[in-house]
Order: C-alpha cells, then structure tokens, then sequence
C-alpha cells in the first residue's frame, strides 16, 4: 500500500513531466511561428533578398564567363576561325559580343578583350569578331599587351590604356577621346581618322604610327616619341606637344594653331602648308625642316633653331625672334 511519501514523489514527478512538457510546445510554438514569419517576410520581399545575394558585379562576372564557355564551343565545334566571312555564326559571335560589351563595366570589358585576343579572334591579320561600333568606353585595359589588336571603328573614349602595348594595333576611326594613353606603346599603329582630343599621351612611343587626318585636340602627347610619325592634315589645335620627338615626322597641312611644340625636335619635319598660327615654338629644333607655305603668323619663335630650314612662301606675319637662328645660321632679335 502506497505511503503518503510515494505518494507525493509521484505527484511531483507528475508536475515536473507536465511542465517539461508545457516548455517543449512554448518552443515548438516560438520555433514554428519564427519559422513561419521568416517564410512570410521571403514571400513579401523576393526581390530584395534576390539583389542581396546576387549583386551586380557578380552577374557581370557570370555573364562574361558564359560568353567565354559559348565562344570556346564556336572555336572548337563550329570551327568559328576557318568559316568565311559574312557567314551566320561569324556575324552571330560579333553580334553577341557587342551586346555583352555594352551591358558590362570598364574591367570586364577590358577582360574580354584580352581573352579575344588571346584566342586570336581579334588580331590585325585577320579579324574573325568586328568590334566596330563597339562599347569599349572606361575599359580598363592598364599594362596590357595588345599588339596588332583590330580595335578600329571602337568606342574608348575614357578607356584606361596606360603602359599598354599596342604596338600595331588597328585602330583607324576609332574614338579614344579623353582616354589615357600615358607611357603606352603605339609604334606602328593605324590610328588615322581616329579620335584623341584631350587624349593623355604623355612619354608615348608614337614612332612610324599612321595619324593622318586624326583629331587630336587639346591633347597631350608631351615628351612623346613621334619619329617618323604620319600627320598629314591632322588636327593639334592647343595640343601639347612639349619635348615631343618629332624627327623626320610628316605634318603636311597639319592643324596646330596654338600648339605647345616648345623645346619639341622637328629636324627633317615636314610642315609644308601647315597652320602653326599662335604656336609656342620656344628653343624648338626645325633644323632642316620643310615649312614651305606654313602659317607662323603670331608664333613665338624664340630660342628656335631654323637653320637650314625650307621657309619659302612662309607667313611669318607677327612672329616672335628673339635669339632665333634663321636658315643661313645668322641669329634674328626683334
């Protein structure tokens, strides 16, 4: 027969199960309803979480590296490089290209282009994807190398292609204006018709590039190397040219009133028909340089050496001599 001591361990037993119990439905209960209201919180704001976990750069990302994966099947399934120009999957690779270029930022682009050329899709011999019209502005292409690239008719206005070798690259029409050029390797480019107004060109290696008919207002293609550099009827309105090597350059008929050419080396330029009107033209060499119908109107020829100099038919009207040796050797003060 059951004490009154058993009894009361039984009934205190009894209390502590029902209250053990009575916690693990308060936590169930709390549990279910974080739970719940959770899942309710994700069904009132997909959206938001969706951009949280996958923001845009990483699309971006994605995006290029898909692309990558579809033109390496093109390249080795469809024989992309030895279909015939003007064929569907050619015009289709270029088409998708210049569609993703114009949805990505400046690295990405800058990306794509190295792996276009790293695949020889892209190389001045023969371009297999056209980047004409293309969306290259603010690319980051920084200390690339991308010799005999055809970049022509491109977009990279703002593009970063400091200490870039392009030695050779096509680039004629294409528009790099306001981009920075500075320390970058062009000898040897097409860059004729192209667009570098207020283009940086500082200590550029521009030697036996094709600048014909190029605008390169207000640009600064200070201490830059421009040996034998083609220049015929480009325009250098207010460009600085400072320190520039312009030996045996060709600026016939070139545009380059009030152009900073001080301390610049023009020996054997030819200048014939050029407009140098305003110019600083301060301790320049034009040592045998051919100026044959130029206009000086209003230069500042001081300190400049002109010896041996063709200046027939020059307009000399209003220009500066101040310790200027003239083509026969003999110094002109005014």
């Amino acid at each position: 027969m059951a004490t009154s001591r058993d009894r009361h361990s039984t009934w205190a037993g009894l209390k502590l199960a029902i209250a053990l119990l009575a916690i693990g439905q308060i936590s169930t209960g709390l549990l279910l309803s974080n739970n719940l209201a959770r899942a309710d919180e994700s069904d009132r704001q997909p959206f938001r979480r969706t951009s949280i976990s996958q923001p845009i750069g990483t699309d971006h990302q994605s995006q290029l590296e898909n692309y990558q994966n579809q033109m390496h099947s093109l390249v080795v399934d469809q024989k992309l490089k030895d279909l015939p120009e003007g064929s569907e999957i050619r015009d289709r690779a270029t088409q998708d290209t210049l569609d993703l270029l114009s949805r990505l930022d400046g690295q990405r682009k800058g990306q794509l282009i190295k792996f276009l050329l790293e695949s020889n899709l892209i190389t001045s011999e023969q371009a297999v994807v056209l980047l004409s019209g293309a969306d290259l502005s603010s690319a980051d292409l920084t200390g690339s190398s991308l010799p005999n690239a055809d970049l022509s008719g491109a977009n990279l206005s703002q593009a970063k292609l400091s200490r870039t070798n392009l030695t050779g690259a096509k680039l004629f029409r294409a528009n790099l204006g306001r981009s920075d050029l500075t320390f970058s390797n062009l000898s040897n480019a097409a860059l004729f018709r192209s667009n570098l107004s207020n283009a940086r060109l500082f200590f550029s290696n521009l030697s036996n590039a094709d600048l014909s008919s190029a605008d390169l207002t207000a640009a600064d293609v200070s201490l830059s190397n421009l040996t034998n550099a083609k220049l015929g009827n480009a325009t250098l309105n207010r460009a600085n040219l400072s320190y520039a090597n312009l030996n045996g350059a060709n600026l016939g008929s070139a545009k380059l009133s009030e152009a900073n050419l001080s301390f610049a080396t023009l020996p054997q330029a030819v200048l014939s028909g050029a407009n140098l009107s305003g110019a600083n033209l301060q301790n320049a060499d034009l040592s045998r340089a051919d100026l044959r119908g130029a206009s000086l109107q209003g230069a500042d020829l001081t300190g400049a050496n002109l010896r041996g100099a063709n200046i027939t038919g020059t307009d000399l009207e209003g220009a500066t001599f101040r310790n200027t040796i003239l083509p026969d050797g003999s110094v002109r003060n005014q």
